[in-house]
C-alpha cells in the first residue's frame, strides 16, 4: 500500500475518533442537563416520570432513586440519621441527606421551617403586620403557612438543584412566595426583617388563582442598572400550570418543574395541621406544594466550584392575598444547615 493511501486512511481514522468522541460529548451533555424530575437526585411528585398533575407526595419510596421529604427530616424536623455512609441500618454521625443517597458525601444542603398556627382563631407570631414588619396576629386558614422544607444538591453534570415544599393549612386563592438568601436574614426587636440581598438571590412567585396552582415565577437579583449601582428583582422563567397537560408541569428545558397535590396524601414523621388547626396525619388537596429547579442553568452562578461562596444561607416565605390588592398574610424565615457543619 502507498504512503498515501497510508496516510489517507490515518487521517479517516482521526477524523471517525473526533466524531465519536464528538457524539459522546454530546451524549453527556445531554445527560447533565435532564429534567430535574427525572434527575434520580430527588423524588419530586410521585416519582413517576412524566411528571403528573396532582401528585405530590411526601413520602419516600425506597424503589424509586433518590430521598423524598420523609427521607430528609424525622418528627421534630431535624436531619434524619438512620442510615450509615454505606446505605446500612445504623446511625453514624450523619444527617443522611449528606452521605445516604448515592453513595458518596457530597456538597448538599437542607432546610426544615415550622411556622405557627392559627386557623383563623390563634394568635400568630409570625404575621405581616406591615412592609417588612411582622408580629402577633391571626391568619386566615388559606394563607397559613405550616411546615416547609429544602434540599439542593448536585446532579451528574455538577448543576446545582433546588427542590423545595411547603405545606398550608387549606386550599385558597393567593399567593405564596419563596426567597433564597446568600446572606442571612433576620427580624428585630421592632419586628423588622433585616438582611441584605446578594447577586444569585432567588425568588419564586406560586399563584393559586381559585385555589389551585396556576403558574410559577422564577426572578433573581442582579443588577438593573450599573452605572447607578441599582439591584433588583429580574424575571427568569415563568411555567404556566395546567391541571390537565402533564407537559406543563415542567418547562421545556426540564429546569424547572411543579406539583401540587390533587388528593389526600401522607404527612410525613412531623406535626401537620388541618384548616382548623388539628394535628391531622393527611394532607387534603391542594395543601402541599412542591417544586425543584436548576439553579446553574436558571440563575448562572450557582456552580461546583463556586458552591461555598454562592450557596443559600436563608429562606424567607410570605403568603399573599390576591383578592384585591396583594397584601402580605404570613411569614416564616428559617437557615439552611450546611454541609460543612456536618460532614466529617
Amino acid at each position: 500500500m502507498s504512503p498515501e493511501r497510508n496516510r489517507t486512511r490515518v487521517i479517516v481514522g482521526l477524523l471517525a475518533i473526533l466524531l465519536i468522541a464528538g457524539l459522546l460529548g454530546s451524549l453527556t451533555y445531554v445527560a447533565a442537563q435532564s429534567n430535574v424530575a427525572t434527575e434520580g437526585q430527588f423524588e419530586i411528585g410521585d416519582g413517576v416520570n412524566p411528571l403528573v398533575p396532582g401528585l405530590g407526595d411526601i413520602d419516600g419510596d425506597g424503589l424509586q432513586p433518590g430521598p423524598d421529604w420523609d427521607d430528609l427530616f424525622g418528627a421534630n424536623g431535624t436531619p434524619k440519621d438512620v442510615y450509615d455512609e454505606f446505605g446500612a441500618l445504623g446511625a453514624n454521625g450523619v444527617p443522611d441527606f449528606l452521605d445516604t443517597f448515592d453513595g458518596l458525601r457530597v456538597r448538599r444542603d437542607a432546610a426544615f421551617l415550622v411556622d405557627d398556627i392559627s386557623a383563623g382563631t390563634a394568635i400568630d407570631g409570625s404575621v405581616a403586620v406591615g412592609a417588612g414588619l411582622v408580629g402577633q396576629g391571626t391568619v386566615e386558614a388559606i394563607h397559613d403557612l405550616g411546615n416547609a422544607y429544602a434540599y439542593t444538591t448536585f446532579d451528574r453534570g455538577n448543576d446545582l438543584i433546588l427542590y423545595a415544599g411547603l405545606e398550608r393549612l387549606a386550599p385558597g386563592a393567593g399567593s405564596i412566595v419563596f426567597e433564597f438568601n446568600r446572606k442571612r436574614f433576620a427580624v428585630d426587636a421592632d419586628g423588622a426583617i433585616v438582611g441584605e440581598r446578594s447577586v444569585g438571590d432567588l425568588r419564586v412567585v406560586a399563584d393559586f388563582p381559585g385555589g389551585v396552582l396556576g403558574a410559577i415565577q422564577i426572578s433573581k437579583w442582579e443588577v438593573v442598572d450599573a452605572q447607578a449601582g441599582a439591584f433588583d428583582w429580574s424575571s427568569v422563567d415563568t411555567l404556566p400550570i395546567n391541571a390537565e397537560d402533564p407537559a406543563e408541569q415542567c418547562n421545556a428545558a426540564g429546569t424547572l418543574c411543579a406539583v401540587c397535590n390533587g388528593s389526600t396524601v401522607g404527612g410525613g414523621d412531623w406535626t401537620n395541621y388541618d384548616s382548623e388547626g388539628n394535628v391531622v396525619t393527611d394532607l387534603s388537596a391542594d395543601m402541599f406544594f412542591e417544586f425543584g429547579l436548576n439553579l446553574s442553568a436558571l440563575l448562572g452562578v450557582h456552580t461546583y466550584d463556586n458552591y461555598y461562596g454562592t450557596r443559600y444561607a436563608n429562606i424567607q416565605l410570605t403568603t399573599y392575598d390576591d383578592a384585591v390588592t396583594p397584601a402580605p398574610q404570613d411569614v416564616a424565615l428559617g437557615s439552611f444547615i450546611r454541609a460543612s457543619k456536618l460532614a466529617r
